[in-house]
Order: C-alpha cells, then sequence, then structure tokens
C-alpha cells in the first residue's frame, strides 16, 4: 500500500507487522547490552588489583588463615570465626594494605587455647594476598587509663597562670 503526502511515497507496513518487529529489535538491543556487560566485567577483572575487587575482604580472610595454616602446621588449628563477616581493618595510609584478624583453637598439651592473631595482607597484586607480617593479638580488649586531665590554668611546659590560648595570643 502507497501514501501520497508531500509529493514523498511512503511505505506502510501493517500494524501488526511494525509491532513485532519493534519488540525483536528490543530483544536484541537488550541481549546485545547484556553480553557487551558480562564481556567487561570478565576482561577488566584480571587488570584489578586484590584490595579493589568484589569480596576482597573475604579473599584476604581466607589467605590470611592459609597463611596461618602454613606458619602452625604440623600443629593442628582449627578457626574459631569464619569468613562470611571478617574482621579487617583498610591500612589507610598504605593502599592495597588490610589487617585480618583471625580467631584458632590451638593444642596445647591436653587443654585447647583460644589464640587471635592480627595479620597484614598485601593486596596489591593480581593474582594472590601476601601475608607479610604476623602477631598475635590481645583476646581481650584491655583499659588504658589517661592521666587526669589538667586544669585550664595548669598546662605544662607554660610559666604558671599563663593558659595555652593565651600564650598563643601573645606570639
Amino acid at each position: 500500500m502507497l501514501e501520497k503526502g508531500c509529493g514523498v511515497h511512503q511505505r506502510l507496513l501493517p500494524a501488526s507487522l511494525e509491532t513485532s518487529t519493534l519488540l525483536i529489535c528490543g530483544v536484541v538491543a537488550a541481549l546485545s547490552a547484556v553480553a557487551a556487560g558480562f564481556a567487561l566485567s570478565f576482561t577488566s577483572k584480571a587488570d584489578v588489583p586484590l584490595y579493589q575487587r568484589r569480596g576482597a575482604f573475604e579473599a584476604a580472610c581466607r589467605d590470611a588463615g592459609d597463611a596461618l595454616l602454613r606458619l602452625s602446621w604440623p600443629s593442628p588449628v582449627t578457626f574459631a570465626d569464619d569468613c562470611r563477616q571478617p574482621t579487617v581493618t583498610p591500612v589507610f595510609n598504605k593502599a592495597g594494605f588490610l589487617i585480618v584478624t583471625r580467631v584458632v583453637m590451638a593444642p596445647t598439651g591436653e587443654a585447647t587455647v583460644r589464640r587471635t592473631y592480627s595479620l597484614l595482607m598485601d593486596g596489591r597484586q593480581f593474582d594472590a594476598w601476601r601475608m607479610t607480617e604476623v602477631e598475635q593479638a590481645p583476646n581481650e580488649l584491655s583499659v588504658v587509663h589517661a592521666p587526669p586531665m589538667l586544669s585550664p590554668g595548669l598546662s605544662p611546659g607554660l610559666p604558671p597562670g599563663l593558659s595555652p590560648a593565651r600564650h598563643l595570643q601573645e606570639r
């Protein structure tokens, strides 16, 4: 069917054919976008350091556990924690480094002792986390008592009666 208008001839498609053509084009476009997203995600992962990848904390926790097992071998060690909710602290002045805390149950004679270890893990590589340091951490938090606050008029290193604010203003 041809329609005449303004000196241009246009071919008109039946309405049912137009709808199915648009649907097919939409499906092809959506599948192309999904395929492009997969291609980009698989190719770019190898170019990203471990500490910047999704699941970095869990991976660092697992590799820290492997490092502890290698250090304690041949003694049997079981972990009292797991890596589903790891205890990890980023080291902010050293990009790519994480402090991973792991709790193990280690046999000592006839008893089993709970020990906590902190491992400094380096995730700047592209293949595996590397343990750079390990220390046994205290099993409990300890309270540090600070000296009592000095009154505003008694600042160390200044003459009596001279407060730090007045000392700075006089300079």
